[in-house]
């Protein structure tokens, strides 16, 4: 996979495996799918992990919630992801 396409990624439209959504990767919008049968919300942050076509594979970084108040975004770790 090209560096390009190496990096993090913003939900714009719901990823609901099988079907692809939208992130904005790059200053640009993209079709997207989902490398696990993981929902992916708007705002969700995803990692890029290959391109086929010009479809991205992503993956979950980080949900955004707003359980504390609705004023306030907070980043959840998803369980998938590991520290090296």
């Amino acid at each position: 996979m090209s560096q390009f396409f190496d990096g993090m990624a913003t939900v714009s439209k719901t990823i609901r495996p099988p079907f692809a959504g939208r992130v904005h990767f790059r200053g640009t919008w993209w079709n997207a799918v989902c490398q696990s049968s993981t929902t992916l919300n708007p705002g969700d942050l995803v990692r890029v992990v290959d391109r086929e076509g010009i479809t991205l594979i992503v993956e979950l970084v980080s949900r955004i919630s707003t359980i504390e108040s609705p004023e306030t975004i907070v980043h959840l770790e998803s369980d998938e992801v590991r520290e090296s």
